[in-house]
């Protein structure tokens, strides 16, 4: 295999490189993160069946359509005051609980998108990494509703918007 020019690595890292993000849970910045922010579904289905036998299903509707959004973080300070606001006995899906949660591309690529979730609410317990030479981490994990007039639990958009 040949060496490749500085221009093709330039071009192979152009490819492959992921955005950092500035995140931001309402006026609270949680950056600079550790790694990339994992979004997963959490959504449950209910069949509907034929209402002569009860048994021949004709769809399935959406009962349940949450996105878990989970946060390393490097601002560890940060991260254990907000999960200090969580204290047993509370009730984490309050209206005073509840938080916008941004993240922004850090690039200069035209047509990056932004993501909100406009309904995100902390998860109480800590997830703390102590870094051996390497920065300290804490794990936030955010349980996002969707909004109730879209139904959909986030928004996503340009970043110039």
């Amino acid at each position: 295999m040949g060496k490749l020019t500085d221009a093709e690595i330039q071009a192979l890292n152009a490819t492959v490189k992921q955005y950092p993000f500035l995140v931001s849970a309402g006026a609270d910045k949680l950056g600079p993160l550790n790694g990339a922010p994992s979004i997963e579904a959490d959504t449950a289905t209910k069949p509907v069946t034929l209402y002569e036998t009860g048994e021949e299903v004709q769809g399935e509707l959406v009962t349940k359509n949450n996105v878990k959004l989970t946060l390393k973080t490097r601002n560890v300070d940060k991260a254990m005051e907000l999960l200090a606001t969580v204290k047993k006995g509370d009730n984490i899906y309050a209206t005073d609980k509840k938080k916008s949660v941004t993240l922004v591309p850090i690039t200069d690529a035209a047509g990056a998108q932004t993501i909100t979730f406009p309904n995100a609410y902390l998860q109480p317990g800590l997830s703390y990494t102590p870094g051996d030479g390497d920065p300290h981490e804490a794990q936030l994990v955010y349980v996002c509703k969707p909004d109730s007039a879209t139904g959909i639990p986030w928004e996503y958009g340009n970043a110039e918007a």
